[in-house]
């Protein structure tokens, strides 16, 4: 009896230090599907209500796949569309709260502790930072398409 508790004991040890060394179980901070809110520019013309989408995947111990798209109303279809997406490696960076982007200028996609949000200068012309909340599943995911679509349906009554 002693020698199989000494076995379970031990195998348990086993098990606890290959998962805390692998990390299995911990998902790492910036992989996932986050998405802004509504953004409505209004910069001298109107553009239509959407929101940005940063998909973020580990691909290996530092580096990142990130595509970049946006999600916009078409009421032709009635539906949310995707726009053509940007897709681009990413590296940790300074700090374990920031990875940069390989390509181009190189923006910097910094998580934000304190409300554990994602920043963003998307639009290197404005050079304005976008905060990305995570969509922790596909029903959330599919809330902000439907935010889309009734801001959009709204702004359309407004112009009548």
């Amino acid at each position: 009896m002693n020698k199989i508790v000494r076995i379970l004991i031990v195998s348990v040890i086993m098990i606890s230090s290959i998962m805390i060394f692998s990390g299995c179980g911990l998902s790492d901070k910036f992989e996932g599907k986050w998405a802004t809110d509504i953004v409505d520019h209004n910069m001298g013309f109107k553009i239509k209500p959407e929101s940005h989408v940063l998909e973020i995947k580990k691909n290996g111990d530092k580096d990142y796949t990130v595509k970049y798209y946006k999600l916009y109303y078409d009421s032709e279809t009635d539906t949310v569309k995707e726009s053509n997406a940007v897709d681009a490696t990413a590296q940790k960076a300074g700090s374990d709260n920031t990875i940069k982007i390989m390509q181009g200028v190189q923006p910097v996609i910094t998580y934000n502790e304190e409300n554990k949000c994602l920043q963003f200068a998307g639009n290197i012309l404005t050079g304005k930072l976008e905060t990305f909340k995570l969509a922790k599943d596909d029903k959330a995911f599919q809330e902000v398409k439907e935010a889309i679509k009734k801001a959009n349906k709204e702004q359309a009554e407004q112009k009548k």
